[in-house]
């Protein structure tokens, strides 16, 4: 959720040996399976989880587990998480998501409030045909690509190597369709941009789901 709006749904099919899973632990698997894919917003955060499974929120509490729930626990004991009660009737949105969609993604209005809260969070929203209000793509980029295509267009000697490049003049360098100057596929940086390298060091080192920590 993004100011108390809920901005992305995910779902996916249970495996085989899930089908046999009790209740409870089904939806123990549900919240392992939202924690794995968003652990990087939620690492140093304190982050509620809403379930419509009263007996959820006493999973830390429990006094008997087993080995199942236990390996669940050691990944969700990584997050300052609450799970949060929450009545399934009141819960309609999720509900009407869960079910089978009788439609294309294609064909889902996107509303315009809903739009102007993603461009500010410079989420951009793709589409073809009539309407540039139908959701087709969700593209997310982070800034400093754009800072990376900047100063390869203020550096001379990276518009002079681009211009060859553009004449076929030389061999494993391309420019691609994002306008950025690649060697074997890997992004070109100006020489004396230290500032841009020491920031580009620091997304790959110092972010908190970094390996690097």
């Amino acid at each position: 959720m993004h100011n108390q709006r809920v901005i992305v749904y995910v779902s996916c099919q249970l495996k085989p040996h899930e089908e046999n899973y009790p209740t409870h632990d089904l939806e123990m698997a549900a919240v392992v399976f939202a924690l794995k894919i968003w652990r990087h917003y939620l690492y140093g955060t304190h982050c509620k989880m809403f379930t419509d499974h009263h007996s959820l929120k006493y999973i830390f509490t429990q006094r008997e587990l087993n080995l199942r729930q236990r390996k669940w626990l050691e990944l969700v004991k990584d997050c300052d998480l609450e799970i949060v009660y929450h009545e399934g009737k009141e819960n309609v949105v999720a509900d009407a998501s869960s079910r089978k969609p009788r439609h294309k993604l294609g064909s889902m209005l996107v509303a315009d409030e809903l739009c102007q809260d993603l461009a500010q969070m410079k989420i951009e929203l793709l589409g073809w045909g009539m309407t540039w209000g139908y959701l087709q793509i969700m593209q997310v980029e982070p800034e400093i690509y754009d800072h990376i295509r900047v100063a390869r267009m203020e550096d001379n000697k990276m518009v002079e190597l681009a211009i060859e490049v553009q004449y076929g003049h030389i061999q494993n360098f391309n420019i691609v369709s994002d306008r950025s100057l690649r060697f074997h596929g890997m992004w070109c940086i100006p020489k004396d941009q230290s500032d841009l390298k020491e920031q580009i060091m620091s997304e790959a080192h110092n972010i908190p789901y970094s390996v690097h920590p």
